[in-house]
């Protein structure tokens, strides 16, 4: 299965961030990275971020870490912009 369509199919199965996507496609990062940023400058996929994750999150950061602070972004599928 080509990468952009593991990653769509991984999302309607509901994968929601970019390390759920990691887990069921078994792709990089660096390949689901890129992947994502595609899907989004072509307005398939929305991004958004939620900073409040980050104060309760599961890893127990104490803020000081590489991902602490950044919050959780979590993807959404869109339907595709109309051609014009």
């Amino acid at each position: 299965m080509r990468p952009l369509t593991a990653i769509t199919h991984a999302m309607r199965e509901g994968a929601r961030t970019a390390t759920d996507i990691e887990r069921a496609t078994g792709l990089s990062r660096s390949t689901v990275d890129a992947a994502l940023e595609h899907l989004v400058s072509t307005g398939y996929l929305s991004s958004s971020r939620d900073q409040s994750a980050c104060a309760g999150c599961a890893m127990s950061c104490s803020g000081s870490g590489a991902t602490c602070g950044r919050g959780l972004t979590t993807l959404t599928l869109k339907a595709p912009p109309p051609k014009r």
